[in-house]
């Protein structure tokens, strides 16, 4: 199942507003536990995931 459409509006509109809700947080990490991603949504949910540590993204 591809889940590109959700993760790039998600990574789209985190950016946007420079946050990213703790839901929304909580939902990539069970998809990046639970799921069988494809290699652009594995890097699309790390890279929000190195935004937060870097503190580009925060967490709300």
């Amino acid at each position: 199942m591809s889940y590109y459409n959700t993760l790039n509006e998600l990574y789209s509109s985190s950016w946007a507003k420079g946050i990213l809700p703790r839901s929304q947080q909580q939902y990539l990490q069970q998809l990046r536990q639970e799921q069988q991603l494809g290699e652009i949504e594995t890097r699309l949910i790390d890279r929000m995931f190195h935004a937060v540590r870097r503190g580009w993204l925060r967490v709300v």
